[in-house]
C-alpha cells in the first residue's frame, strides 16, 4: 500500500498523531514512531514519566489515543470513511470497465458478421468471374486463327 497516495496519507496522520504536538509529545511518555515506521512503545519511559506528572502523561496518552481513534473511525467508517469510499470508487470502475469492454465485444462480434458476409459475397463473386474468365477463354480458343504469310 505504499505507493497508494490514501495508504501513504493514514501512515502520515497516524504518525502525526503518535509525534504529537509541541504541546503533547507522546514520545515523552515511552511512544515514538520508530525509523521503519512502526509504533513502539517504552515501558520503562512511560513508567518514569507518569510518576513524575501522572497528569500530564494522562493528558498526553488520552489526546494521542483520541488522534488515533478519529483517524481510524475516518478511514473505516463503513458509510463515509476513505476506505469505504475509495473500495466504492475502485469497484464502479470494474463496473464502468466490464461494460466497455462488453460493449467493445459487441462491437467485434458485429464487425466480425459483417467481414464474414463481405468474404462470402467476394468469395461468390470470385466464382463468378473464374466461370466468365473460363467461359471467355473458350470462346477465344474457338476463333479461327489466321497467319499472315507473305
Amino acid at each position: 500500500l505504499t505507493g497508494d497516495s490514501m495508504g501513504r496519507d493514514l501512515t502520515r496522520r497516524l504518525s502525526d498523531a503518535v509525534i504529537g504536538s509541541s504541546s503533547s509529545t507522546p514520545a515523552m511518555s515511552g511512544v515514538a514512531v520508530a525509523r521503519d515506521g512502526s509504533i513502539t512503545f517504552d515501558r520503562a519511559a512511560f513508567l518514569a514519566a507518569y510518576a513524575k506528572d501522572p497528569t500530564a502523561v494522562t493528558a498526553t496518552m488520552t489526546s494521542m489515543t483520541q488522534q488515533l481513534s478519529d483517524v481510524a473511525t475516518q478511514a473505516s467508517d463503513p458509510h463515509t470513511g476513505e476506505v469505504t469510499a475509495r473500495v466504492t470508487s475502485e469497484r464502479d470502475s470494474i463496473l464502468g470497465y466490464t461494460k466497455q469492454i462488453a460493449a467493445f465485444e459487441d462491437r467485434m462480434t458485429l464487425r466480425q458478421d459483417s467481414l464474414k458476409r463481405q468474404y462470402a459475397s467476394l468469395e461468390l463473386m470470385l466464382g463468378k468471374l473464374q466461370s466468365q474468365s473460363q467461359w471467355l477463354a473458350g470462346q477465344l480458343g474457338s476463333l479461327p486463327t489466321y497467319s499472315s504469310s507473305k
